[in-house]
């Protein structure tokens, strides 16, 4: 543990070479131990019902996205590949509902400009609603952030990307999943801003890869 914050612990759980497990199953171990069991959220049917109707959605026929994360810009794709996939996703004949907090609500103001059509909910939900309607999509798409691990929770099938941080150590716990990352020699640097000031671990990453990645998840059954 960083920070010297062993020094709290009864029991220390050695941790793997170069951390090669994910942080959820390495702080299971120190509160637990035993068999590793993925979280899993509850989601409340009717506000379910209540949000689908109010945003003109209906379940298994929409995409989410969450093109935010509030660690900082070294964990988000950038906008305008989001709206690539958003457009991509919408011609498949899919709604595409874009999710974050009102701090992301500038970027996804931006990819709704470039993706005329998308329903854009940032800051317009509270994360319980959050909750119940990401369990209704089809499918996620996420940067590496909290809605990631939402998504996962409730077993919606997720592509997860990835830039400055691992896909080893903050995976998805979901069974149907695809992490997307590019392993630069320069990633993972955990880091909030590029420190080599390209950003080339997501901008390199084009529309075509996700939308590859998104449509091997569409072709396995919907999940009940």
């Amino acid at each position: 543990l960083k920070e010297m914050r062993y020094g709290l612990l009864t029991d220390i759980v050695p941790l793997p070479d170069n951390l090669k497990r994910s942080t959820a199953q390495a702080y299971f171990g120190l509160a637990q131990g035993g068999t590793f069991r993925a979280p899993k959220l509850a989601v409340d049917t009717e506000n379910q019902a209540k949000l689908l109707g109010r945003f003109g959605l209906e379940a298994k026929k929409f995409v989410a996205l969450m093109p935010g994360a509030e660690f900082g810009p070294a964990k988000r794709w950038p906008s305008e590949r989001y709206a690539g996939l958003a457009r991509d996703m919408m011609a498949k004949g899919f709604r595409v509902a874009l999710f974050g907090s009102k701090n992301d609500a500038e970027v996804t103001a931006e990819i709704a400009t470039l993706a005329p059509g998308v329903v854009d909910l940032a800051g317009q939900t509270r994360l319980e609603d959050a909750i119940d309607l990401v369990a209704a999509a089809r499918l996620a798409v996420s940067n590496d952030s909290g809605l990631m691990h939402v998504a996962a929770a409730v077993g919606t099938p997720i592509v997860a990307v990835y830039g400055s941080t691992s896909p080893q150590n903050t995976p998805p716990l979901a069974e149907q999943r695809e992490l997307v990352w590019l392993g630069l020699s320069c990633s993972p640097c955990h880091r909030k801003i590029c420190p080599l000031g390209h950003l080339n671990c997501l901008k390199t990453l084009e529309v075509a890869q996700v939308a590859a990645a998104a449509e091997r998840l569409l072709e396995m059954p919907a999940a009940a």
